[in-house]
């Protein structure tokens, strides 16, 4: 039975067709082996120097020239791509040992520009660290408060106006514990009569007590500090800007809040300024009044 014509050119070109792919796996195989027998070579002898060496000049001595030496294409290559990613990897390792010798400028312009930033929004606030809040809020050795940032480190240097500072007993005290508000600071609190009114972050209590007391329980653990409740840290900006730059009352009223224990010693007060009792309410920090300020000075 012979074959027809059509069916015998199609098996005649598909033959010569896994013939022509067999040759090239062949080809590629053979390459492969020889670049890795020459990896090989390279790991067993340490680095090559591929680059031909310049001939002798044909005038010196009247010799020919030597021949040129062999070279490997496939070493020559990996050579020319060494020596082209050389640069950039050492100007990546360069800049990595060194750091960005910009970075520190354009830290302190940011740290400038977030500080001119708060001003202009909280104008009367005081601070006597330069951190944002986002870091001062992970410190245990910070007190955060409407109107200041207290770093406990440095209390000497927090500047409060003189006329909000406390002339005699300020009645209340920051009491700042390093090791956080726990149970201790609780009793310890109680062994000198404190009256806590509030927690304040970071790791503070607000508590009523006198200065003797104050005094002793700094003394007690060096992990303490204990701070006046200046009147400064009570006044919202908007009395703040009264005070401190003479500016017209908000409001026709205002919410004045009594320390636990002083409520009817703080009304007797302002009735004596001629303040106008209007309402009285209680709040988590005292009873609180409702009045109509009088002649005195706020």
């Amino acid at each position: 039975m012979s074959l027809k014509p059509e069916f015998r050119k199609w098996m005649l070109t598909g033959g010569a067709l896994l013939l022509v792919l067999a040759a090239t796996v062949a080809w590629l195989l053979r390459d492969a082996q020889r670049l890795e027998n020459q990896a090989r070579h390279l790991d067993a002898n340490g680095a090559v120097n591929t680059s031909p060496s310049l001939p002798a000049l044909l005038s010196q001595g009247g010799s020919n020239p030597p021949a040129s030496p062999k070279i490997d294409p496939g070493l020559a290559a990996k050579e020319a791509a060494n020596s082209l990613t050389a640069p950039f990897s050492a100007t990546a390792a360069a800049a990595t040992v060194t750091g960005n010798p910009t970075a520190p400028v354009e830290a302190a312009r940011k740290k400038a520009k977030y500080l001119a930033d708060e001003k202009q929004r909280f104008p009367y606030r005081v601070r006597n660290t330069d951190q944002p809040l986002d870091e001062l809020a992970r410190r245990d050795d910070v007190v955060l408060l409407r109107n200041a940032f207290i770093d406990v480190n440095r209390v000497a240097e927090l500047q409060l106006p003189e006329s909000l500072t406390s002339r005699s007993e300020p009645g209340a005290y920051i009491v700042h514990a390093r090791d956080g508000v726990d149970a201790r600071l609780y009793a310890l609190l109680d062994s000198v009569n404190a009256d806590v009114i509030s927690y304040l972050p970071n790791n503070s209590l607000l508590a009523k007590l006198n200065r003797r007391s104050a005094e002793d329980l700094a003394a007690s653990r060096s992990e303490i500090q204990v701070l006046p409740y200046e009147p400064f840290y009570k006044l919202p900006d908007s009395l703040l800007a009264v005070v401190l730059d003479g500016k017209p009352l908000p409001s026709a009223w205002l919410r004045v809040t009594a320390l636990p224990g002083r409520a009817e010693g703080l009304l007797k007060e302002l009735e004596g300024t001629g303040a106008k009792l209007m309402g009285r309410d209680r709040t988590p920090f005292g009873e609180q009044f409702i009045v109509q300020p009088g002649r005195a000075d706020l």
